[in-house]
């Protein structure tokens, strides 16, 4: 491909480019018309020539018609220069639109998950809980068993060397 066929722009291009110059042709003379009217009325009136003051007057007239229907030339003007940008837009729009469903799809399925997930965390928290608890109320046994073992041990051993016992009747009721 040839550099000049890549550069070459767009169909849609060139019109847009030419309604925006024709809305700003008409925009500018809008501006300029009043001028161009006093001007005509103007030398018409100090020409000396009657056929040349009717022609300008004449021309005056056609101006003056022209003035009339230069809002609404440059109206369509501005028409067709933005509809196209409108037309993208909706494009876009609708682009936008078609994706809605798909991910409106996707909330739906990542909130029953999360739902899901959520349900699976209190459960588990609820378990937490519940184990540490349990895990609580064991080491607190056990260090109260632990520390009546010892102490029983430490009592059979006074026993067994013929020591007195900090407590006479702890193994009354065992033998």
């Amino acid at each position: 491909m040839k550099a000049t066929e890549a550069q070459a722009p767009q169909p849609d291009v060139i019109e847009r480019e030419a309604a925006r110059k024709v809305a700003r042709e008409f925009a500018q003379e809008c501006a300029q018309i009043d001028g161009r009217i006093n001007a005509l009325a103007v030398e018409a009136g100090s020409t000396g020539d009657e056929a040349r003051s009717r022609e300008l007057l004449a021309e005056r007239d056609a101006l003056i018609k022209r003035k009339e229907v230069l809002p609404y030339l440059l109206r369509g003007a501005r028409v067709r220069c933005l509809q196209p940008l409108a037309d993208d837009l909706q494009a876009q729009a609708d682009a936008a639109g078609a994706a809605i469903p798909e991910a409106e799809a996707e909330v739906t399925a990542a909130t029953t998950e999360f739902d899901v997930a959520a349900a699976t965390f209190e459960r588990a928290a609820e378990r937490l809980k519940a184990a540490e608890r349990e895990r609580d109320r064991l080491t607190a046994e056990h260090y109260r068993v632990t520390g009546e073992a010892t102490n029983f041990a430490f009592d059979l051993h006074r026993l067994a060397q013929g020591i007195e016992l900090m407590k006479p009747d702890r193994f009354a009721g065992l033998c």
